[in-house]
């Protein structure tokens, strides 16, 4: 389940095939068809490609090395169940407020060494996400030096509204949301969009590496 939190409060709730046709929130289609279709309990993924794209482990030199792959890859492993977002989510969140600077959103990103933190409205409901990337849209730095718009609030740079998930979602349906919207993190969201945590791109690629049947052949 998905949730879309903006400054007024939560504006959508539903599937990933109801919230990816919403606009203004998706930025763009660019997940590359795999091959094949992933499903979980709340059906299949639908997956798009540009027209133009033709995936590359089809054609040129990478078929041949693929087809030894295929060959080789073990189908009787036993797979894990379902990882979902709670299994995965970073529960300490850094947190900032609409009326925080760039400046101070900076400092303390880069103290707790992270990339990105939810923004949080008087409510505590989540009403955006606000990323180094963004911050460095209005600043710069040199050396260790900070320069820029230091002082403007962060509620002007963040992304609104900001696509959100229920725990209890396949990982896999949040990098699809990741892909159409361009986030670089999800923020984990209860029935009454309270913050419960955040899945970032690193935690996904942790759980696919460390996922039992991975196999790596060389």
């Amino acid at each position: 389940m998905f949730f879309v939190y903006g400054t007024t409060g939560r504006t959508f709730s539903g599937t990933l095939e109801s919230f990816l046709p919403l606009s203004g929130v998706v930025k763009a289609r660019n997940a590359r068809k795999s091959g094949s279709r992933l499903l979980d309990a709340e059906g299949p993924i639908q997956e798009t490609t540009r027209e133009s794209e033709t995936p590359r482990i089809e054609h040129g030199r990478f078929a041949q090395a693929a087809q030894a792959y295929d060959k080789m890859h073990r189908r009787d492993n036993k797979r894990t169940p379902v990882c979902h977002a709670y299994q995965i989510m970073s529960q300490d969140v850094l947190t900032l407020n609409p009326t925080d600077t760039v400046g101070t959103a900076w400092l303390q990103l880069a103290e707790r060494k992270v990339r990105q933190s939810p923004v949080l409205g008087p409510t505590k409901e989540v009403v955006g996400l606000v990323s180094d990337r963004d911050l460095l849209t209005v600043a710069n730095v040199e050396g260790n030096l900070l320069t820029g718009l230091l002082n403007r609030p962060i509620s002007e740079l963040m992304a609104t509204p900001v696509a959100c998930s229920a725990p209890v979602t396949d990982i896999r349906r949040i990098s699809q949301v990741m892909l159409a919207t361009g986030l670089s993190a999800v923020p984990i969201v209860d029935d009454a969009g309270q913050l419960l945590g955040i899945v970032s791109r690193g935690d996904i690629l942790r759980a696919i590496v460390n996922d039992p049947p991975l196999s790596l052949w060389i």
